[in-house]
């Protein structure tokens, strides 16, 4: 499933990071679209969907595995930072091949 905007329950900043925190959808929007609200009733095939991208992409994430984690983004993926940086699957993924090479030198 793609999203535009994901918004969380809770800030995953707010104290210890807690993988949790990733997990935690509020509301997954789409072309302007709510396409998951989790206060309404959800079939059980999309909610599974939901909590299994999120189990992958967090497991990716906690174990430094960057190129899965960029392999499961939308290739229109992107995230803005609070200061107003944004970054985009294409610049994560150069990230991750920097990292790579720095690794194996």
């Amino acid at each position: 499933m793609a999203a535009d905007l994901v918004v969380l329950v809770v800030d995953p900043r707010a104290g210890a990071l807690e993988a949790e925190s990733f997990a935690r959808v509020r509301y997954a929007v789409r072309g302007g679209r709510v396409i998951y609200d989790a206060g309404e009733s959800t079939d059980a095939a999309t909610v599974a969907e939901l909590k299994g991208l999120q189990n992958q992409l967090r497991g990716a994430l906690l174990n430094g595995r960057r190129d899965e984690y960029a392999s499961l983004l939308a290739p229109e993926w992107r995230v803005t930072h609070v200061d107003g940086r944004v970054l985009t699957k294409p610049m994560f993924s150069s990230r991750c091949s920097a990292d790579r090479r720095r690794s194996q030198t």
